[in-house]
């Protein structure tokens, strides 16, 4: 392929880019009303209200004004999801649609060549990956950088030294997400490729049913089946493993931190050069970014998932028809119902199956072809 596969699916945001842009606002805005509460409660509600002045008209205020935060997140986030949903819908749906009209051009030797069960399933089930992967990881992708983003810049505005326990932990993380991610990729593939398997063997013996009957073929095929959804399952057990292992790995990282950043705030705190509700608040934006920091990793492998998908996908859709209807190719626009052949030759793989077939079927009319098996009738 040309392109990468997330770069061809940016063809196909492009019409929807407005509505993106708003997308974009909104995990703005719920960025921003996340990052306002430790700070409100650390610095404003326990340094201010009830470490410093100790009022209660005030208290109520902060906390109000808590409430009111948490509502218009509530807000934003339920717009944010909706537009986002509405926009992979859309995009999906138009790549279904334009994978379906290409395989309605290709060659009847592609068709020949390929399972229909791998078909079907790379138009149905590598299709929704990339529907689920649009619709629930790309805003919670973005949403969850920002605000990682925003709690790294906060807490090193709040105490620069204290962070450095945090970054500490970050270079081993990006380096497992990335060995965890590789691998899960690698399985989602060989995952795709067995269930197409196992849809081709559905297809045959389904529309085969009578062939398998006939010749009592039923527990071989049970057991092609059995052996196929096998291979699968030891897969996805596999997958399974990596993507199980991906969190507590991060949550361990993490808490390692956490236990250098407890020791150390402490300290500060009672050297007198951290106040308190800072220390809240340090700690409040760690808690903030422990769950991006796991959610990013986790993913890291969906995003390897919907990409093995993605290049399935268009690779059916890079496939080329073998024979090409011709630009200048007339368009019959009135038909009388009238079918004559003069003179017709007809072959193929270097073979004449036809030789000046001359007949006319007028309209209304029905005329038999009849013939020993393997004259031609069919062609």
């Amino acid at each position: 392929m040309a392109m990468k596969p997330w770069r061809r699916l940016l063809v196909y945001l492009r019409p929807y880019w407005l509505l993106f842009v708003l997308v974009l606002f909104l995990t703005l805005a719920v960025t921003l009303t996340t990052l306002a509460l430790p700070w409100i409660i650390g610095k404003d509600l326990i340094d201010s209200v009830i470490l410093g002045e100790k009022n209660l008209k005030l208290l109520n205020l902060i906390v109000l004004g808590i409430i009111g935060i948490v509502a218009l997140k509530g807000l934003f986030s339920f717009a944010q999801t909706y537009l986002i949903s509405l926009i992979s819908f859309r995009v999906v749906t138009e790549l279904r649609n334009r994978v379906y009209e290409h395989l309605q051009r290709l060659s009847l030797s592609f068709y020949r060549k390929r399972q229909t069960g791998e078909i079907i399933s790379r138009v149905i089930n590598d299709v929704d990956q990339l529907q689920n992967a649009l619709t629930n990881t790309t805003v919670n992708f973005l949403t969850n950088c920002l605000i990682l983003i925003g709690a790294f810049g906060l807490i090193f505005y709040i105490h620069w030294q204290l962070s450095l326990f945090v970054l500490i932990v970050i270079p081993i993380i990006a380096f497992a997400a990335n060995k965890f991610g590789q691998s899960i990729r690698k399985f989602s593939s060989s995952i795709q490729t067995r269930i197409a398997n196992i849809s081709s063997i559905l297809q045959e013996t389904i529309v085969g049913v009578e062939v398998v009957k006939s010749f009592g073929a039923e527990n071989r095929e049970i057991e092609r089946f059995k052996e196929e959804n096998a291979r699968t399952l030891q897969l996805s057990i596999k997958r399974t493993r990596f993507i199980a292992a991906l969190t507590p790995s991060m949550e361990i990282l993490t808490l390692i931190g956490l236990a250098g950043i407890l020791w150390y705030g402490g300290r500060e705190v009672i050297r007198g050069t951290l106040s308190t509700g800072e220390l809240v608040t340090f700690l409040g934006y760690i808690a903030l970014a422990v769950n991006p920091l796991t959610y990013i990793s986790q993913t890291f492998g969906v995003y390897q998932q919907a990409m093995a998908s993605a290049e399935r996908v268009f690779e059916l859709m890079d496939t080329e028809p073998e024979i090409k209807e011709s630009p200048q190719a007339v368009e019959m626009l009135h038909l009388k119902g009238s079918v004559q052949l003069k003179n017709v030759y007809f072959g193929y793989d270097g073979e004449s199956v036809l030789e000046n077939i001359n007949l006319e079927v007028k309209p209304g009319k029905r005329l038999a072809l009849v013939g020993p098996s393997g004259v031609g009738k069919t062609s």
